[in-house]
């Protein structure tokens, strides 16, 4: 009787152990994987849009898949993938963004504010202060065939760039911004051919969730011989982000 207990005793302790195993794997495998914040950024930054009437971005869970805003159902399925807490942390940072965007609405030396979201989408804030050196966007968004006087370069690592010459009344700036996240760019121009009143420098916002190709804007300054001293600071770039800003005729 003994020998037939032993033998039964060693077989029941191994399904126990073996069943032990089989309900930690499943347990293992039922836990959900919760993914890093920069993979979870890219997907928020898809569905980010631009409230008009409070100048504001914010994350529009409802945006809808069409051509023109580049949204696929995977982009959708992805989206279901993240986890609260990166939901929440980059929630946070876009009102940080949104905080910093009506400090500058409010700059006398910011003439205007661009926003853009993922798949081009452009809105311009005009502020309408009191610098008579004028900004506006160029007809053709790519690099331009001309003579460049200077560059600037920022990332992450590099937060400011300075750039000075001479040159006439007309200058261009073409612009690429290359970002997985939310970005915000500050480019102000002190011109001693065109003062603007009481000392003020003319300035341009750029902000946005994605990176852009080449955005020209055209600077006027209204004097023939005009002295450009440009100031470009990276407010807010995230990890791998760069800046390229090309000085053209």
């Amino acid at each position: 009787m003994r020998k037939m207990f032993f033998p039964f005793a060693l077989l029941l302790l191994s399904g126990m152990a073996f069943t032990s195993c089989s309900q930690d794997e499943e347990i293992v495998a039922e836990s959900p994987v919760m993914r890093d914040y920069q993979t979870d950024a890219q997907i928020l930054s898809k569905f980010v849009d631009i409230n008009r009437s409070t100048d504001e971005y914010y994350i529009n869970e409802n945006k809808r898949t069409s051509v023109m805003s580049y949204l696929t159902d995977n982009d959708w399925l992805e989206l279901k993938k993240v986890s609260p807490a990166n939901y929440q942390r980059f929630e946070k940072g876009l009102q940080e963004l949104n905080d910093q965007l009506q400090a500058y609405a409010k700059d006398p030396e910011i003439s205007k504010i661009v926003y853009s979201t993922y798949g081009g989408e452009t809105y311009v804030k005009e502020l309408n202060h009191d610098c008579p050196t004028e900004i506006e966007k160029a007809k053709y968004d790519m690099p331009l065939s001309r003579a460049t006087y200077q560059s600037i370069s920022l990332s992450s690592f590099v937060k400011s760039g300075f750039a000075s010459f001479t040159a006439g009344s007309t200058i261009h700036t073409n612009i690429q911004i290359i970002s997985f996240g939310y970005y915000l760019v500050e480019l102000k121009c002190n011109t001693s051919g065109a003062e603007c009143t009481n000392n003020h420098s003319s300035g341009l916002v750029l902000s946005g969730t994605s990176s852009t190709g080449y955005v020209a804007y055209t600077w006027t300054s209204g004097s023939a011989s005009t002295f450009w001293d440009f100031t470009a600071t990276g407010r807010t770039l995230s990890s791998g982000a760069s800046v390229q800003i090309n000085f053209t005729d």
